[in-house]
């Protein structure tokens, strides 16, 4: 049993500006993530996130990639010998976050344990009022992680998903919905399940995702969904409104994408800007 959005569904619910408002009205968001040999993850997850319309945009990584939009505020974190972000990060991103209503943490991160143990430690003493959208490697810190103060979103794949409830691939397979409630009751968290039909779930309640193509199948797309859930939330929407019309946009863009060029798989940077403009064309009609 769920739901499913549509177009008139995402006019209604997706946030719009005020003529008297600032860039201080629609949030700050800050991306965590990178190592030296994979810059570009949170890049484009930063990038996602001021395009979709987050008032501020940091991004704390090892090395800055040069792409990365002027508009991105950017500190770089001293790394291990492997390139991942070190153990001796932790007192400068503390300090970035305090400024911080959204954290998107987990894009192009690795798995060394000793960066996952220093950012567990990080998600530990987040604020009640701070969401946390946890995305690729960043999702190992569940591990060791007994109890979340913030608000969650979790974005898995079924491999990912597998590994946080300690099953096979093919235990999920035909049930994968429910198993995404069963995660998102054991951490009081928000849970976008990506497969094919993708899900965004609470622990009672699902929405189905009926757009997107195999197009999507392209390193990086993930990263940018992370982006724009990330920025949703920061313009005020609830967590679980903004994962599913995050994911309803960003599918879009990539339907928008196949039909506009034919092409079979297309470049995860490619989403960020008709993502933009849907989602600006849906709610022109509320100013």
């Amino acid at each position: 049993d769920g739901c499913i959005l549509d177009e008139v569904d995402l006019s209604m619910m997706l946030p719009t500006r005020t003529a008297s408002s600032s860039k201080f009205d629609y949030g700050h968001v800050t991306v965590i993530g990178g190592s030296l040999g994979m810059r570009g993850a949170p890049s484009m997850t930063a990038h996602a996130a001021i395009a979709l319309g987050a008032g501020m945009v940091e991004l704390l990584t090892p090395s800055v990639h040069p792409l990365t939009p002027r508009e991105i505020m950017t500190w770089t974190l001293p790394h291990h010998d492997d390139g991942t972000i070190s153990h001796d990060s932790l007192t400068i991103i503390s300090e970035r976050l305090r400024r911080a209503t959204v954290v998107a943490l987990g894009p192009g991160l690795g798995s060394n344990p000793r960066t996952i143990a220093m950012l567990s430690e990080v998600i530990g003493r987040l604020p009640s009022h701070v969401t946390l959208v946890l995305d690729a490697d960043g999702l190992r810190c569940l591990a060791s992680i007994d109890t979340v103060g913030c608000r969650l979103v979790l974005t898995p794949h079924m491999g990912e998903l597998a590994r946080l409830l300690g099953k096979s691939r093919e235990d999920l397979a035909v049930n994968y919905v429910e198993h995404a409630q069963a995660l998102a009751k054991r951490y009081d968290a928000i849970v976008h399940i990506k497969h094919v039909p993708p899900a965004t779930v609470t622990s009672s309640h699902a929405t189905y995702l009926q757009r997107g193509n195999a197009a999507l199948a392209s390193a990086g797309a993930g990263d940018v969904l992370t982006g724009i859930v990330a920025s949703l939330v920061a313009q005020g929407m609830t967590a679980y409104d903004a994962a599913r019309c995050g994911a309803w946009l960003h599918a879009d863009a990539a339907d928008t994408l196949v039909g506009m060029y034919g092409k079979t798989s297309i470049m995860a940077t490619e989403l960020i800007e008709p993502a933009a403009r849907r989602r600006g064309l849906l709610t022109a009609s509320r100013y």
